[in-house]
């Protein structure tokens, strides 16, 4: 077996320079890094455990080395990775609901946008034949949702900015709120919440009594569609970006309402969201 030249430097295999006689001899300087002649022949096998050995040396010594630049791109890269994927429900799980509150789904009432979480649009409740019209209301600019009735009260929203609830026999208003904002959602009412999204973005709760704002979370997508209250969860679907977005109590509060909010699960969409969840 042949013999190698190993640089005593850096630890780099050379090979011997023929001469014209047909005889080796050692080379001037080590082909990287470029020292003056220093080497130790050693058989071609050990010069390749050698060499392997200066391989990993080398590269753990880069990783000592560059470890706080690697630890920063490695950061970089996971928060990246992290934002762009909405990762933080999945990596840090929010507490359940605080309570089992749903819309009420009775004959009686239209709590939400088609009745019934599975969007069935249906009451057995017999349809009234009134003889003439009980009340009417006007608002500055054209309403494009539907109200939501529960007990004695009518909830919309307007395309001027305001939810309004409004008394089921007079249509005398109750209670008014300014979001500043239109809206493409039917309320949804539930305990003592009336919930709904405007069409910039955000998903607001109020009390329902009183119209007092209760939790407002961003989006950070609009919302064309109406949310659907079930077992403590409240269900939307975003406008841009699309994503299905579960939001639930995550704090505890007092009896017949959901008292906070936290993200749950989302779930990505090639399309827009005008459709309520179902």
């Amino acid at each position: 077996m042949k013999d190698i030249l190993l640089c005593r430097v850096c630890g780099h295999i050379n090979q011997p320079i023929k001469q014209a006689l047909g005889q080796a001899a050692e080379p001037a300087r080590c082909s990287n890094c470029w020292s003056p002649a220093s080497f130790d022949a050693v058989s071609e096998t050990q010069g390749e455990l050698l060499d392997r050995r200066r391989r990993v040396r080398r590269r753990l010594r880069f990783l000592l080395n560059n470890r706080w630049t690697l630890l920063i791109g490695l950061v970089v890269a996971g928060w990246t990775v992290y934002s762009m994927f909405d990762l933080g429900p999945l990596i840090v799980r929010p507490s359940g609901p605080t309570t089992a509150f749903a819309a009420y789904t009775g004959a009686d009432a239209w709590s939400q946008v088609r009745r019934t979480p599975d969007s069935a649009g249906f009451t057995s409740d017999p349809a009234p034949f009134p003889g003439s019209i009980k009340w009417t209301m006007s608002t500055a600019r054209e309403l494009v949702t539907s109200p939501a009735v529960f007990e004695d009260t009518v909830y919309l929203t307007t395309e001027d900015g305001r939810t309004l609830a409004l008394d089921r026999e007079t249509g005398d208003q109750v209670w008014e709120y300014h979001s500043g904002s239109p809206s493409s959602s039917t309320p949804a009412v539930a305990g003592d919440l009336v919930v709904f999204g405007l069409r910039p973005g955000p998903l607001i709760a109020l009390n329902r009594h009183s119209g007092a704002l209760e939790w407002e979370i961003d989006l950070n997508s609009g919302i064309l569609a109406s949310p659907i209250i079930v077992d403590g969860t409240v269900f939307v679907t975003a406008a841009v970006f699309i994503r299905y977005r579960a939001q639930r109590a995550s704090r505890p509060g007092r009896a017949g309402g959901l008292r906070g909010h936290g993200f749950l699960w989302h779930q990505g969409r090639q399309s827009m969201g005008y459709k309520p969840p179902g």
